[in-house]
């Protein structure tokens, strides 16, 4: 399975977590997905309203109203992103809340080592998920 995402998409959730250091940024990821592939059409840049550097919350308020208008769209939530201090690969906390996306990837960008990762907890299982950044 892999995630397929725009380059200028990219650069703005590098951007913001840039920005945002050494708080965590955050994102939500809409898009439409199949069996094999996730394509994001929409990235909505959201506040982390833990302000933490080693975690982030979203507001549930603003997910649901942005899973709401996403659905008048015809798109669905596709991914999380999220920015780390350290490596690009979820945390304990991380992997707890996963559990709760079912089919919903969570991109995590690296401000130590300028590294993406894709992750998706499947049939209980961690995979790593391949990423196409397109022009």
């Amino acid at each position: 399975m892999f995630v397929r995402i725009r380059e200028s998409q990219i650069k703005l959730l590098i951007d913001e977590a840039c920005c945002r250091n050494p708080i965590e940024a955050c994102a939500l990821l809409f898009g439409e997905s199949s069996k094999d592939i996730c394509f994001v059409k929409k990235v909505v840049v959201t506040p982390n309203i833990l302000s933490s550097a080693i975690e982030f919350q979203i507001s549930p308020e603003l997910i649901v109203a942005e899973l709401k208008k996403a659905e008048t769209e015809g798109l669905e939530l596709v991914g999380i992103f999220h920015s780390h201090p350290t490596t690009p690969y979820p945390s304990v906390v991380d992997l707890e809340n996963m559990k709760l996306w079912v089919n919903v990837f969570w991109l995590i960008f690296s401000l130590t080592e300028g590294k993406i990762a894709v992750h998706l907890i499947r049939n209980k299982v961690l995979e790593e998920m391949e990423l196409e950044i397109m022009s």
